[in-house]
């Protein structure tokens, strides 16, 4: 009797004991899976290899932490491009210019955000026939309230995946070689599906010498969302898109007070090759050009001797009649 009580004893210890332990160790597996992220300050501008650099920062930097910059330090000049793999949040008042003639500002592959950065001084090489020298996005990447601005040769913006605007200003960026695009290229050149979402946004100045738009280009398989977002006084020669080129098998969407003018040869051009066409809309609260019922939007496709300009169709009696027919569910 006495060593069964001791044997059940023993054992009423060991389960105690291993239940401890099973506790502890959940407590240790859930405090290591809750590791608060890092917030990181730069404190110097330049670009030399110094720990406090952007530069030094976003290598020492792990996913999901934030960085952000000390009151000092208004502006860092760029010696390469900024290449960003990780899950970052980088956050501003902060100029980030480029300083090496024929290079990119930045490279993003992580999951990024970025705050309330002004972003200026890319460019790309010659011959180079990639696009975005502003910033190159491979990523899924949220830019608010920042300014991509001054860019050469491969324009402000390249997409590759999946962008998000908010509140940002793209002006005055220039794109001279292969697809880019004078202020953003929304193209993984048909190989996936992209898109580009842009909500108070300007899209403004910015030209295109060899390129798909001055504006804004939507590529196959690419998607362009806008709400309340203006592309105006943007030029592309000596061809057509001046303020968006919509390729075919794009779709773009464009809401809540958009508003597209002012750009050179034309606002919109949707192409259209053979039966694929662009897909494009806008809800009455959107403004395309200046006046009333006039279409801006160049189709390519137009097989006359000379494409029409655009103009009023309010009144038109022609317009009356196919109005009218197409009420009628009996007409052909």
């Amino acid at each position: 009797m006495h060593n069964e009580a001791g044997t059940w004893r023993c054992s009423k210890d060991i389960f105690r004991i291993a239940g401890s332990l099973f506790v502890l160790l959940t407590v240790l597996f859930f405090a290591c899976g809750t590791v608060e992220a890092t917030n990181w300050i730069v404190s110097y501008d330049g670009d030399d290899g110094r720990a406090e650099s952007l530069r030094s920062v976003v290598k020492a930097a792990a996913d999901d932490d934030h960085i952000t910059f000390h009151p000092s330090v208004t502006k860092v000049s760029l010696t390469d491009y900024l290449f960003v793999d990780k899950a970052l949040t980088i956050e501003g008042p902060v100029t980030i210019r480029q300083t090496k003639p024929g290079v990119k500002v930045l490279y993003v592959t992580g999951d990024c955000t970025l705050k309330n950065l002004t972003i200026t001084g890319g460019s790309l090489e010659t011959g180079n026939t990639t696009s975005g020298a502003g910033v190159y996005c491979y990523a899924n990447l949220t830019m608010m309230n920042c300014t991509v601005t001054g860019n050469t040769d491969g324009g402000g913006i390249h997409n590759c995946k999946n962008l998000v605007l908010q509140g940002c200003t793209i002006s005055n960026n220039t794109a001279t070689r292969g697809l880019a695009a004078g202020g953003i290229s929304n193209s993984d050149l048909g190989y996936s599906s992209v898109s580009l979402t842009m909500t108070d946004c300007v899209v403004e100045n910015n030209t295109s010498s060899w390129g798909r738009a001055g504006g804004i280009y939507n590529g196959p398989m690419g998607t362009l969302t806008m709400a309340r977002t203006t592309i105006r006084n943007n030029g592309q020669s000596p061809i057509y898109g001046g303020g968006m080129y919509l390729n075919t098998n794009s779709t773009t969407k464009m809401t809540d007070h958009c508003a597209v003018y002012g750009n050179s040869p034309d606002n919109i051009y949707c192409e259209i090759y053979y039966e694929y066409s662009a897909t494009y809309s806008a809800d009455s609260t959107c403004v395309i050009g200046t006046g009333p019922n006039k279409s801006a939007t160049a189709f390519s496709g137009y097989s006359g001797p000379e494409e029409p300009a655009p103009r009023s169709i309010a009144g038109d009696v022609d317009a009356a009649e196919v109005k009218a027919a197409l009420a009628n569910p009996e007409s052909a």
